[in-house]
């Protein structure tokens, strides 16, 4: 698989590249990639910024339209094993808590064709109201 990686890197990165390109709005804002590197977009995470619209609505609408998006990662501080022996609770890191709140990760593979983004892109801007 080591042979494939470059390439499955270069389209990950135009996937990613053109998301931010068709959804850039004052609804949704993108994780950053600082400095003089290069991503793999693993995974690629847009936060949603919408007033009357929240993160789980967004996620429901686009299960429903069979975009299999996804939601990473919940707050280590909240997973049941450190509330327990740690005693966290919600509210001990508010920034991490905001992003979880906020996030969904779209699909983003080697194999996603190029109307499978648009297609992704279309939803998100019907369901947030963006042009």
């Amino acid at each position: 698989q080591i042979k494939n990686l470059n390439k499955w890197i270069i389209k990950r990165n135009q996937i990613a590249s053109y998301y931010q390109k068709k959804l850039n709005s004052k609804y949704i804002s993108f994780q950053e990639v600082k400095g003089k590197i290069t991503s793999s977009y693993h995974i690629f995470v847009i936060l949603i910024n919408h007033p009357k619209i929240n993160r789980n609505k967004v996620y429901r609408y686009l299960q429903s339209k069979k975009i299999f998006c996804n939601v990473h990662y919940i707050p280590i501080h909240l997973q049941p094993y450190y509330k327990k022996n740690f005693k966290f609770k919600t509210g001990d890191f508010p920034k991490a808590e905001k992003f979880y709140e906020r996030e969904v990760s779209l699909p983003i593979y080697f194999g996603l064709s190029n109307i499978d983004v648009k297609y992704v892109i279309s939803k998100i801007k019907k369901i947030l109201a963006v042009k």
